[in-house]
This record gives structure tokens, sequence and C-alpha cells, in this order.
């Protein structure tokens, strides 16, 4: 079993639009914004309404409106530096040198449990990054580990969201990202596996956040703290993610019974959900800060965090995280770490926080 290093291996050559490759599934753009930090939005026409998620949604008290044209929804245009990204999960192998593939570092939590679904409020810090090739993340994971593909065996599917810094991939400074995995991370392509909007795969209904999405405030470590809440939900053919209360989009759940040949898949269940933080960078020492860039030690103000870590069950009745501390990954723990509070009974439930400074030991270089 079963994580292992994505590259590009896409196949197919994709229509080309301003220089730039396109795919929103075949939908007629009708109208485009470019940025501040030069990425493209493209417009499509949408009648699709999403479903209500259940709990308030506070999405419009943290946004500035898009304004798009009516009846509209917003794309981020494919990056052009989509050959370069890297992707992956720790293996769960026994043997520590197994699991983990050069580069990249981890504060890992899993817990192995059947549900539809899961997700946390992230909190929001902008961390520094020793090179722009370096990327800093903290994100949830709904996986499927007993799947068998025609032709790769025994692999993992995989949702992911959460909060990311990778200037190599994208040049906004942090944002939200989303990435699906139908084919164990073996390639790229449409309706296989991609990050945000780069291949077919993921459906826009929201009008104003979209993958990829940057005007968020920022954290500040000694000040103010800000996180947003992701939610995955699988709701009949549809895995649906909500930001802060609200579905903006999903993921349709016929990707994942591709080439599928016996066992289940992410279309009908997940056998496990995780949470965690991670650092990719070509150097084994590395600088670069997971979260804040402060310890877990730390504690609320300095060091992020994830809050009300939840997960739904195969009746879709919310429960609380609680990861074995036996399944933690943490690659290098005297640079990066996590601390754990699970089903805590208070306001913010099952919590972590996680982080550090790498192995500069100094936040922000």
């Amino acid at each position: 079993m079963h994580y292992s290093k994505l590259l590009l291996a896409a196949a197919g050559a994709l229509p080309i639009v301003s220089g730039r490759a396109i795919v929103h599934h075949s939908k007629t753009i009708v109208d485009t914004t470019v940025l501040p930090n030069g990425q493209i939005i493209d417009w499509v026409l949408s009648d699709e309404v999403a479903p209500p998620t259940g709990v308030e949604d506070t999405l419009d008290k943290v946004i500035t409106p898009l304004n798009g044209p009516k009846g509209a929804v917003p794309y981020l245009r494919p990056s052009t530096n989509i050959n370069s990204k890297v992707k992956e999960l720790p293996r769960q192998d026994s043997g520590l040198s197994k699991r983990v593939t050069k580069g990249h570092k981890y504060a890992f939590t899993q817990q192995t449990v059947n549900n539809k679904g899961g997700g946390a409020s992230f909190s929001l810090y902008d961390p520094y990054l020793e090179n722009d090739t370096d990327f800093s993340l903290i994100q949830t994971a709904v996986s499927n580990t007993q799947v068998r593909n025609t032709y790769y065996g025994s692999i993992v599917q995989t949702l992911e969201a959460g909060w990311q810094k990778y200037p190599a991939y994208n040049p906004s400074p942090v944002h939200f990202f989303t990435f699906f995995n139908t084919n164990g991370y073996h390639a790229f392509g449409h309706n296989i596996s991609g990050y945000n909007t780069d291949y077919a795969g993921w459906v826009q209904v929201d009008s104003n956040v979209y993958p990829g999405y940057s005007k968020w405030t920022h954290s500040v470590d000694g000040g103010q703290q800000y996180d947003i809440d992701l939610q995955y939900r699988l709701v009949d053919d549809k895995w649906w993610l909500a930001v802060n209360g609200r579905n903006i989009g999903y993921y349709p759940t016929w990707m994942f019974n591709q080439n599928v040949t016996t066992g289940s898949s992410l279309a009908t269940t997940s056998n496990e959900i995780s949470f965690y933080g991670e650092i990719y960078s070509d150097n084994d020492k590395t600088t670069s800060d997971m979260g804040s860039g402060e310890f877990p030690s730390a504690g609320y103000g300095k060091s992020a965090y994830m809050r009300n870590i939840v997960y739904a069950d195969t009746q879709n009745s919310v429960r609380n995280y609680s990861a074995n501390s036996n399944d933690n990954i943490i690659t290098d723990p005297g640079v990066y770490n996590l601390e754990t509070h699970f089903e805590t009974g208070g306001n913010w439930g099952s919590y972590m926080y996680l982080g550090g400074p790498g192995y500069g030991k100094n936040v922000g270089s």
C-alpha cells in the first residue's frame, strides 16, 4: 500500500486561449477578469443550485463579492507552471523510511473510519518559504484505501482541501485549494487527478469563492486570528465542498469508478480521513515555515491550528475526529510537530495545534 509521488503525466491536448490551457467542462466563457496578481478568472454560465449545508452560512461576512456577469460562475484559469507540481500523502507502511518521499515533511494524523466526508476550521497564516519552489500547507484528505485499479492494482483515491502557499504553482500569496485523485497519484489528467481547475473534474457553483481563491484576511502571530471552515460531504452522486457553511462546488462521483475492478471506491464511501501539515522542499534542511512557524506549544494566538475537526459517519451524523496517536507521522519532530486535543467537549471540540520553523529554528527566516 499506497501513496507515491505525483508528477505530471497528462494525456491529450488542451484548448489554448490567450496562450494558456483552459479546461472548464467545454462550457462557453462569457467574460474574463484579470486579477492583480496576473491570474485570470474565466466566467461560464451555470444555473445549478447548491443544496443547503444545514449550518449557518457565514461566507459573505469574510469575502468581497467578485461581481461577475449575471448567471455566471468563476473558474480560475490553469496555472502556467502546471508541469512543476508535486502531490502526495505519506505511506502507511511499517518503517518511517518507507513512508515519506524525499522532499516531503509531515505532521500528520489520520482516523480509519467509514465516512461520508468531514472537515475543520483552518487558521489562515501566510508562512515563510525559503524558496519559491517550496510549499507549505495544512489540509484534510478524505480517502478510500480499498480500491483496485485495472492499470495500477491496489491504489488510494483522495479528495483534499486546505490552505497552501506554493509560489511555483500559484502566484497568489497563499490560497485555499482543492485536489482530487482517482488513480493513486500516478498522473494528472482530465477527470483523473489535479489541483483546483487545472484539469476537468471540479464543478463550480458559487459565484464568488472558487478553488485557488486567495482574498482572505491572514492571521497575525501574536495578534488577531482568522480561519476558514472547509467540509467535504458526499450527497447522492456528488462530493460537495462547503466553505464557511456554503456549498461552493463539487466533484462528481462517477470519476472515482473509472478503471475500478473490485472493492469499493470514493464513488460510494471513504474509509479514512486525515488532517495534517506538510512541507515540500528540495533542501532537506529547509527553513520554510509550517503554519505560522511557531511550534504547537506556543498555543492560541501564535501557533497554527485546526479546530472543530469532524467527520460524517455512514448515516451522515457528524462525529468528533479522534485519531489514534500511534498512526501519527511526524517526520522531523525537532522542527515541525503537532499537539492534539480530541473530543474535548469544549467549543473547539476536537482540535490540534501544528507547525514549526524548519531547520533555521527562526520564525519567518
